[in-house]
């Protein structure tokens, strides 16, 4: 993304994550912020700085999946990231040795878990998609089918794309979006869908 935007001579700044969270004002500068890569770990500042550019009307687009899926905080002036990865949100797997345990943590000021898990006592219970429009999780890699209702999208048009057209396998990376009726309540207003996993077609990782 960073060279295909460079080669086309978009004006373009950066800015990290750490950059987020203590100076999130600087999103306000640009009229489109791009979350590009494995975004997965987000601060509640981050999150907050994020969403603040979306209501001041700044356009905000997600080139990734698993995005703003753990939540997490800084500590030591901004040279520790810290995410316990408590709750019960997700498989025992992923949490290790806090799943299922809210008090595993010993800073309870500021809770480290999964974005979207619902819980009493902690700033959680916020989905990424409520964000991001999408939401994880799919461990695995598949192929994608354009649906006959997208192809005179502007990502798709003038591709030569046609409807029910399926790209090769595995065109999706490892732990790509997907539609999660549970959380469909938080999808944001005006969502278009411009594709579909082929999910028969998938290898497990």
């Amino acid at each position: 993304m960073i060279r295909w935007l460079e080669r086309n001579g978009y004006n373009i700044s950066y800015l990290s994550s750490v950059d987020a969270d203590r100076i999130g004002t600087e999103l306000l500068e640009h009229k489109v912020v791009m979350s590009v890569g494995h975004d997965e770990y987000w601060s509640a500042g981050e999150r907050t700085a994020f969403e603040a550019a979306r209501d001041a009307g700044r356009n905000l687009a997600f080139f990734s999946g698993n995005e703003v899926y753990w939540k997490t905080r800084w500590e030591d002036n901004h040279r520790t990231l810290v995410s316990y990865k408590e709750g019960d949100a997700q498989g025992s797997n992923e949490h290790w040795d806090c799943f299922g345990n809210f008090n595993c943590d010993p800073d309870s000021t500021v809770w480290t878990g999964l974005w979207r898990q619902n819980q009493t006592g902690h700033d959680g219970g916020q989905p990424e998609n409520s964000l991001t429009g999408q939401i994880s999780w799919a461990d695995e890699t598949t192929a994608i089918e354009v649906p006959a209702t997208a192809t005179g999208l502007r990502f798709w048009r003038n591709t030569g794309m046609s409807a029910a057209t399926t790209l090769t396998a595995d065109t999706l990376g490892y732990e790509f979006d997907w539609e999660q009726p549970a959380f469909a309540s938080s999808n944001p207003p005006g969502r278009i869908t411009f594709r579909t996993p082929r999910r028969q077609a998938r290898r497990t990782k």
